[in-house]
């Protein structure tokens, strides 16, 4: 076995700045350009001239007539006639232009050349176009990013931004350093020079939203380089699927809980991390807290596009009316949300006629006395009650409860000595999820006494041996 050697992984970037072949190539491949951008134009201002040059259209009577008249010319001249042929207007190419004569079986090659005295304008030519792209940039922050310009020419070069352009670029919120180069050389050597450029997105003209700058570098005698600066200001945001101020969870009986679903959607282009506040309630003026509402999950994160299901329980424990507010706060947003509230809770109440009992004097150990009272149950709920001193029922249900652990979940309320349960239906035994519970603790236990018996009896066989 040969040990396996790690290829190192190179970007395209970096490959590109540091094989001087490919800088050559790209090179020729500009060149080239700019040779089509030349010949283009001479062969435009050629067309140009053509069009302006005066023209005169074939007249075949007009040529023949003229024909005629030059025989019977040159048969007068021979006479000694003083008649003369009048001037044939010119056709074809104009006076002055150079003809070029083409032997019989070559063939006629074109060539544009440049009319003399003018000279080819390369302002409108832009060589080569580079984008620098910041990507998603969040409000409030800085960032900066590096570049580097080659020159694979053969000749020297300088270039320097104008003053309205830097000003422009910096209102955007560019620094760009440094803002001229002056005469880098070219071949053999190839020099190049570093550019730094820094955005900074709290500059008071960026605004959220996407940034493209064009910054032109316009190299001196020589052709037009294009730089585009582009960055997307993003603030990070939740949307809520539910609007705030409408949240109303009605009433709600104490020792009861009801829990409302809303959506949580992330519709920016980058992640981002929420968390919900306490819940805030008001009274006499003053804010409290108030620990009768719970979010679950109560924070988290999200990728761009992703939602969240988020469970506000409401549990009561006193009768009241409650207005709260549970404050959501966005990471990197300066902006706070708010979600408003309204709930109400009530008790399960009866009502006993009479309201006092009153028993009649009697010795101790004589006799005994009696008295009726009536329980009306006057809300639309179905109850049942006990007495909590003497219903054996009762008794032995608190135990089971105290016994079982399993059934308190400390991450779904603000407080650990509350069970999640289904509601129990008057007259019915305790839940089917706090029997099963159970008889998991009665198996343990039952397991450890047949353990300890086993032990005991061993012990004893010792000691009798």
């Amino acid at each position: 076995g040969k040990n396996a050697v790690a290829v190192p992984v190179v970007l395209l970037e970096q490959f590109i700045a540091s094989n001087p072949v490919v800088r050559q190539l790209l090179a020729e491949a500009d060149c080239l350009g700019m040779r089509e951008f030349i010949l283009r134009k001479v062969q435009e201002q050629a067309a140009a001239k053509e069009a302006k040059r005066a023209k005169v259209l074939f007249d075949e009577d007009k040529e023949r007539e003229l024909l005629e008249l030059g025989w019977d010319n040159q048969a007068g001249n021979e006479g000694g006639s003083t008649h003369a042929m009048p001037a044939r207007p010119p056709t074809g190419p104009a006076v002055g232009e150079d003809k070029a004569v083409t032997p019989v079986g070559q063939s006629v090659v074109a060539r544009a050349t440049p009319v003399p005295g003018e000279q080819i304008s390369m302002t409108n030519y832009v060589l080569a176009e580079y984008v620098c792209d910041f990507g998603n940039v969040i409000k409030g922050q800085q960032v900066q990013k590096e570049f580097r310009v080659t020159n694979v020419g053969f000749s020297q070069i300088s270039f320097e931004l104008p003053k309205s352009l830097k000003t422009a670029i910096i209102n955007a919120g560019f620094v760009m350093e440094p803002d001229k180069v002056a005469r880098l050389p070219g071949a053999p050597d190839f020099e190049a020079v570093d550019f730094d450029i820094i955005f900074n997105s709290t500059r008071a003209g960026v605004v959220p939203g996407p940034i493209d700058l064009l910054v032109p570098l316009a190299v001196r005698s020589g052709p037009q380089v294009n730089i585009y600066l582009r960055a997307n200001v993003v603030v990070p945001d939740i949307l809520v699927s539910s609007d705030p101020n409408t949240l109303r969870f009605g009433s709600v009986f104490c020792g009861h809980c009801r829990t409302i679903s809303i959506q949580l959607k992330n519709h920016k282009e980058i992640p981002a991390s929420w968390s919900f506040g306490q819940a805030i309630i008001t009274e006499g003026g003053a804010p409290k807290p108030n620990d009768e509402f719970t979010v679950i999950p109560a924070r988290g994160a999200l990728m761009p596009g992703e939602t969240c299901n988020v469970e506000i329980v409401f549990h009561p424990k006193v009768a009241r009316t409650y207005n709260v507010k549970i404050p959501l706060k966005v990471a990197q947003n300066p902006t706070r949300k708010v979600m408003r509230i309204a709930a109400q809770s009530e008790n399960l109440t009866l009502r006993f006629s009479p309201s006092m009992l009153e028993l009649e004097p009697l010795l101790p150990f004589v006799s005994e006395t009696e008295a009726r009272v009536t329980v009306i149950n006057d809300s639309d709920r179905h109850l049942e009650f006990f007495s909590s001193d003497f219903d054996d029922q009762y008794k032995t249900e608190e135990e089971t409860l105290r016994d079982v652990d399993a059934i308190y979940h400390d991450d779904k309320i603000t407080y650990q000595d509350v069970a999640l349960l289904p509601l129990r239906v008057p007259g019915s035994s305790l839940q089917a999820e706090v029997l099963r519970a159970f008889e998991t603790v009665e198996t343990a236990r039952a397991a450890e006494g047949a353990a300890a018996a086993k032990e005991e009896a061993r012990e004893a066989r010792r000691a009798a041996a």
